[in-house]
């Protein structure tokens, strides 16, 4: 073969491919920050965010475990455990009623209902609480 017949490589031409510009060609502007929210400083700080949700964590695992306990206590169950056979309140300490009383101890028992001492979260002082017994319990028969 001859030097001529040779194929040479052949030079293509570059495509031209256009590219928006990435940035503005002015001065660069300066970053805008981001608006503050609430959980801003929880996302850098998770001790931070642990203890701001940990009360509200707390609530929600008293409350299934004061339901859970009611629901398989030994014995058969009135008011859907609530009550016992003569229809006063059983008490369960540290329970919250009405999501603002935790009840810290039992005051007395008598015919008409029982007096729990508790204490009121929302203006954080000690209350008594008296819970009425069930009239009518005393001729029913236990729930299934």
């Amino acid at each position: 073969m001859s030097a001529s017949a040779k194929s040479a490589p052949t030079a293509t031409a570059p495509t031209s491919v256009q590219q928006a510009p990435l940035a503005p060609a002015g001065p660069a502007a300066p970053p805008i920050p981001a608006a503050p929210t609430a959980a801003s400083p929880c996302l850098t700080r998770p001790a931070l965010a642990l203890s701001v949700h940990v009360m509200g964590l707390y609530k929600q695992v008293n409350a299934r475990y004061c339901q859970e306990k009611r629901l398989r206590g030994p014995g058969p169950k009135y008011n859907q455990g609530y009550d016992d056979k003569d229809g006063h309140y059983i008490v369960l300490f540290g329970e919250e009623i009405l999501e603002r009383y935790t009840v810290q101890e039992v005051l007395g028992k008598g015919s008409f209902g029982t007096v729990l001492r508790c204490f009121d979260e929302k203006y954080q002082e000690p209350v008594a609480m008296k819970i009425l017994s069930e009239p009518g319990m005393l001729s029913t028969s236990p729930a299934n």
